[in-house]
């Protein structure tokens, strides 16, 4: 399949659309309130947002955004059931990193679910490790680094 990642801002509503399904994918109570807005998240320095089409089709989007001037956070990354195994959540990850260091982060964390065994699979596969004591700690989500 063949697949191409635009710039996520032009295509506000479908990645709002991508957001929300993701949300609720999770099976966990969340505040779709959070996605109004949307169109001015993730436009700050160091910041960016994408949605990959597959087939003129939107597969899935992901974010990068700024914690501080040496960290980063890998945000929403999502593929619709229909397009995984496709390598698509993998090269949109692999670009999020590449990002990263790019903006000259040292660090770029991200959050899962404890449930979602393929994706922690990816992110050990690009580095990432399991970080314990972080200052929101939650039991129900696995907090990961990537040293840049």
């Amino acid at each position: 399949m063949n697949f191409e990642i635009r710039n996520g801002h032009d295509y506000i509503d479908e990645v709002k659309d991508l957001f929300v399904e993701y949300v609720k994918s999770l099976g966990v109570s969340a505040n779709l309130r959070e996605f109004h807005g949307l169109e001015d998240k993730y436009k700050g320095e160091g910041e960016a947002l994408y949605i990959a089409f597959i087939d003129n089709q939107p597969a899935g989007c992901v974010a990068l955004r700024r914690v501080d001037k040496n960290t980063a956070a890998m945000k929403r990354l999502y593929v619709r059931p229909a397009f995984r195994h496709s390598s698509l959540g993998t090269n949109m990850a692999k670009m999020i990193v590449e990002d990263a260091r790019e903006f000259g982060y040292k660090t770029l964390l991200l959050d899962s679910l404890p449930s979602m065994e393929n994706a922690k699979e990816l992110y050990t596969t690009l580095g990432f490790k399991k970080v314990d004591g972080t200052k929101k700690a939650v039991k129900t989500v696995v907090h990961l680094s990537l040293p840049l």
